[in-house]
């Protein structure tokens, strides 16, 4: 054979292996932790100490992190942006402590962000969890407890309050949440704003599948249900400028359930800033089609409605709106 053939072969063959190698090394990318863990995190063994040591050692390439036992979120954590799924899961007794907000930074397209470990809130204030736009699945083994008076928050974008531009709250990309479980006061899609906070929208398809899990903070009086923002909302505090579509298949529901949510009070600032909102109707105009399917689920918020109301800001919903509720679904 031709040595220049079978140079050329060699070459190929060694590529091929580097290539098997790096996606069986990205498959098996596993850390374990736990707190006052000292080792490599190379297994249960030897765990390394932190949720910070954790993520590092997947270097951005996605992965799972093993809980071997209680491992704390002591102080703001933010999740490097991952170019793989990533998964979140426990044995032994292992579970999150979380007394500070955890968020992810928006990885590739796709990119799942799997949260499969018990969660024990320990701190007297609310917490917050961000999603970064990522998909999101909060599996059956996500359950919630509370240590103290705080309550978990959850918002599948971004703290508005805390991008550089307009451009960082504007979501482009199209993203499924999915919840089997958990305890959640607030559960928003989108966005969390205050009131000076970027004003933002998704102008993409948002999916919220929903079979499991508490949500709001119950006993909600007839006529307060559209001034709470702490409620279930698929847009979170977005404009919902894209299709959405919400399937309830089980969960209980102490609060009212909405598809575009109230987006608060805008500042003077916020508006100003917002010139990418106002370039095209795009990033405004909620002209997307909202499907809403209820198979399953006990409701005792008060109100089912595509439209949270607030005196601050009135739109129209120029999209279809399409609701199916089943037999199985339980309203008070």
């Amino acid at each position: 054979m031709n040595k220049k053939i079978i140079a050329f072969l060699a070459v190929m063959m060694i590529s091929i292996c580097v290539l098997v190698l790096s996606i069986c090394g990205a498959e098996g990318n596993t850390v374990y932790v736990r707190n006052g863990g000292s080792g490599d995190g190379s297994s249960a063994a030897s765990p390394c100490g932190s949720f910070a040591a954790a993520f590092e050692k997947l270097d951005g390439k996605g992965g799972t992190v093993v809980l071997t036992g209680p491992t704390s979120i002591g102080q703001k954590l933010v999740v490097p942006a991952q170019a793989g799924d990533l998964t979140i899961t426990a044995v032994d007794t292992g579970v999150i402590r979380l007394g500070a907000r955890f968020q992810f930074e928006k990885g590739g397209s796709g990119t799942t962000v799997t949260i499969d470990a018990p969660l024990i809130l320990a701190q007297s204030y609310d917490c917050f969890i961000f999603g970064g736009c990522n998909n999101i699945t909060f599996t059956e083994n996500f359950s919630v407890t509370h240590e103290k008076d705080g309550r978990l928050c959850f918002f599948g974008g971004v703290h508005a309050g805390e991008t550089e531009s307009n451009q960082d709250c504007i979501v482009t990309e199209p993203y499924t949440i999915t919840v089997k479980n958990g305890v959640f006061k607030v559960f928003g899609g989108g966005n969390y704003r205050i009131w000076s906070s970027h004003i933002s929208a998704i102008c993409t398809k948002i999916t919220v599948n929903v079979s499991g899990g508490v949500f709001g903070i119950g006993n909600v009086a007839p006529e307060e249900t559209n001034k709470q923002i702490n409620g279930f909302t698929v847009s979170g505090m977005s404009i919902l400028c894209g299709d959405a579509e919400l399937n309830i298949s089980g969960g209980i529901f102490d609060t009212p359930v909405y598809m575009q949510g109230n987006p608060g009070s805008f500042s003077n600032g916020s508006v100003e800033q917002a010139t990418l909102l106002a370039s095209s109707p795009d990033y405004y105009s909620a002209d997307g089609n909202i499907s809403v399917q209820v198979t399953g689920g006990t409701f005792n918020g008060g109100e089912f409605s595509a439209y949270q109301t607030t005196a601050g800001f009135v739109q129209l919903l120029r999209g279809n709106f399409d609701l199916t509720i089943g037999a199985a679904a339980v309203f008070a």
